[in-house]
C-alpha cells in the first residue's frame, strides 16, 4: 500500500516551505539592503536602496536557499533511510547551491561544500552523541 500524505500534513508542510522561504527572503532583502545602505551612504529603508538589483538579488537568493533548505529537510526526515550526517551534508549542499544558483556552477559547488560544512558543524555540535535521523530531538 502506498503511503500518503494526509491533507493536514500536507498543509502544514506546504505552510512551513512558505513561511520558511518568506524568512529566508526577509533576511536576504535586510541584509542585501544593509550592505547597500552603507555603499550608498543612505538609510536602509530609502527606496532607491531597497529597489536595487544587489538588494534584490539578496531577496531572492534568500528565497530560493530557505525553500531548498525546507524542502530537503522534509524529504529527508521522511524518506531517507541514510544516517543523520549524510541527510545534513545533502541539506546544506542543497541549500548553499541554491543560494548562489545564479553565480554559475563553481560558486555553486563552493557554496554547498561551504554550506554542508557549515551545517555538519553545527550538528555536531549541538549533537556530540552520533545519532540517527530517526532520533528526533
Amino acid at each position: 500500500m502506498s503511503e500518503q500524505a494526509s491533507p493536514s500534513k500536507s498543509k502544514s508542510s506546504a505552510t512551513k516551505l512558505a513561511s520558511n522561504a518568506a524568512g529566508g527572503g526577509a533576511l536576504g532583502l535586510l541584509a542585501g539592503a544593509f550592505g547597500e545602505s552603507v555603499k550608498q551612504k543612505k538609510s536602509i529603508l530609502d527606496p532607491a536602496v531597497l529597489r536595487h538589483p544587489d538588494t534584490m538579488g539578496m531577496f531572492k537568493s534568500g528565497i530560493a536557499g530557505a525553500a531548498t533548505y525546507t524542502a530537503l529537510e522534509m524529504v529527508t526526515d521522511r524518506y531517507s533511510s541514510l544516517p543523520r550526517d549524510v541527510n545534513t551534508v545533502i541539506k546544506g549542499c542543497g541549500s548553499g547551491a541554491a543560494f548562489v544558483y545564479n553565480m554559475g556552477p563553481k560558486m555553486m559547488g563552493i557554496s554547498c561544500v561551504g554550506m554542508a560544512g557549515l551545517l555538519v558543524a553545527i550538528d555536531k555540535f549541538n549533537n556530540p552523541k552520533p545519532r540517527t535521523h530517526k532520533e528526533h530531538s
